[in-house]
This record gives structure tokens, sequence and C-alpha cells, in this order.
């Protein structure tokens, strides 16, 4: 399972971060510092590409944006645009943000191995509630808006099943 609060906390630059001071303490003379630096070179690349991912959404959002027939659909796709340019690359501030970012995440493991749903969501509760909670005390978000929300991220993980194999989806 992936370390969604890891992504939440430090968002992908700063994984990315701890990569390369990882990288720059290792032992390069043992066979065991080579295949680390394999590992970080991979992970390194993958964060990168996960990065590029949410700006290519974030310019889709803007596109749509501009040519949305109403106000209200524009704004939510600006909103969309400006949450995909901060997360995963940056940590969540808001429960919306998080939410994003967890969803990329998730999507980054699956797009590794699409022929099963790996990266489940586990332990949700634990790294979404800091962010639930201090929104609802600073009053940005309804209890109705979190949980439309997490409703539209779980149809977003089903339709991921929808993409396999008939074996494989029946397995899942």
């Amino acid at each position: 399972i992936p370390d969604y609060a890891k992504v939440l906390n430090r968002g992908m630059k700063g994984i990315q971060a701890d990569i390369e001071e990882k990288l720059a303490k290792l032992d390069f003379g043992s066979s065991e510092g080579l295949s680390q630096w394999y590992f970080y070179q991979a992970a390194s690349l993958c964060l990168k590409g996960m990065m590029l991912l949410a700006q290519r959404y974030a310019s889709l959002a803007r596109k749509m944006a501009k040519e949305a027939p109403d106000l209200a659909r524009k704004e939510e796709l600006e909103r969309i645009a400006q949450t995909c340019e901060r997360v995963p690359a940056n940590p969540a501030r808001n429960f919306y943000e998080a939410i994003q970012a967890v969803w990329f995440t998730q999507l980054g493991v699956w797009m590794e191995t699409p022929i099963a749903l790996f990266g489940p969501p586990g332990r949700f509760t634990q790294y979404m509630y800091p962010l639930y909670k201090k929104d609802k005390e600073e009053g940005r978000l309804t209890d109705e808006e979190a949980i439309d929300f997490i409703h539209l991220y779980f149809i977003k993980i089903n339709h991921l099943a929808m993409v396999l194999s008939p074996h494989t989806w029946a397995w899942n």
C-alpha cells in the first residue's frame, strides 16, 4: 500500500528531495549501493512522471475552463486546474487537495501494474481526517461536500476495474 500520508504531508517534491539526499550518501563501491541507486533512479523517474501527469491534467482543465458553457462549470474547472498544479507535487493544504493527491497516487500505482487493483486506499480515514477536521473547523468544508468528494473518489477507483480483463476484474 502506498504511503499516502507521506504524499499528503511531504508532496512528491519532498519525497524527491529525500531520494536525492539518499543518492548523495550511497556507497557505489558495493553491489548493494548499486542496487539502491537503480531503485532510487526508478523511484525518481516515477515521481517526475506523476508530477508531469498532474500538470497535464491542469492544462486540460484550464483549456476546458476556457470553453465552459457556464460560469459555475468554468469555476469548477479552474479549481481543478489550480489543484492539479499544486498536488501531488506539494503537500496538500486542504481536504480537496488531499483527495486529489491520493487519487493521483492511486492512479500512479495502477499505471505501474494495470493488471490488478493494487494500492488500495488503506487507512483512508487516518490520513484524510486531519485535513477534513481542519477544513471543517475553518468553515471551508461541509459534511455534504466531503461525502460528495469521497463518493466521487470511490467511483473513480471502481472505474479502474472496468478496464481490467474480465478474469482479473472478477478476481479483484
